[in-house]
């Protein structure tokens, strides 16, 4: 018994490669909505995210305070996840 569940839950919980499918295409949905953002914006969220860059190396490299890259950071994110949200729907 699926208990109503979508055929493509059904299977998704069965199938290892789905889940990963699932994380490409997010991946994919992130950096097209990334680009929206000015290239600096994107390069501190790059390099902090991505590349796990502590915040104060991050903001050493653009000649920024720590404080200024959290504050930039902090105000990109909500707007990419919008946009991705917009592009599942």
């Amino acid at each position: 018994d699926d208990g109503g569940r979508q055929n493509h839950e059904v299977i998704g919980r069965e199938d290892p490669g789905f889940e990963r499918l699932e994380k490409r295409e997010l991946h994919a949905f992130v950096k097209k909505s990334m680009m929206s953002l000015k290239a600096r914006t994107r390069a501190l969220i790059e390099e902090h995210i991505e590349e796990d860059l502590p915040l104060r190396d991050v903001g050493k490299k653009h000649k920024l305070t720590k404080e200024r890259v959290r504050q930039i950071v902090s105000e990109a994110l909500p707007r990419v996840k919008r946009r991705v949200e917009a592009q599942i729907r």
